[in-house]
C-alpha cells in the first residue's frame, strides 16, 4: 500500500508540472492514379493540473494511511 502512495505521488507531481503531451500522428490518403501523399500531424494532449493535483493528495492519504496501518499492528504484537 505505501508503493501505491509513493506511485500515486509522484505521478501527480508529474501530471502538475508537464501539463501536456506532444505527439505524431501520420496520415496517409491514397488516391487512385495519384502517388500516395503522407502527411505529419502534431497534436497534443492537454489535461488540468487539478488532475495532478488530485493524484499527489490522493497518494498523501493513501501513505498516512499505511503508516497509520503498520502502527496498529506493531501495538497488536505486544
Amino acid at each position: 500500500m505505501k508503493k501505491i502512495g509513493i506511485i500515486l505521488t509522484l505521478v501527480g507531481l508529474l501530471l502538475t508540472f508537464y501539463a501536456g503531451l506532444n505527439y505524431i500522428t501520420r496520415d496517409r490518403f491514397v488516391r487512385p492514379g495519384k502517388p500516395e501523399k503522407i502527411t505529419d500531424n502534431s497534436k497534443t494532449g492537454n489535461w488540468q493540473p487539478y488532475i495532478g493535483i488530485a493524484a499527489i493528495i490522493i497518494g498523501s492519504i493513501v501513505l498516512v494511511l499505511a503508516a497509520n496501518r503498520k502502527d496498529e499492528k506493531d501495538i497488536f504484537k505486544k
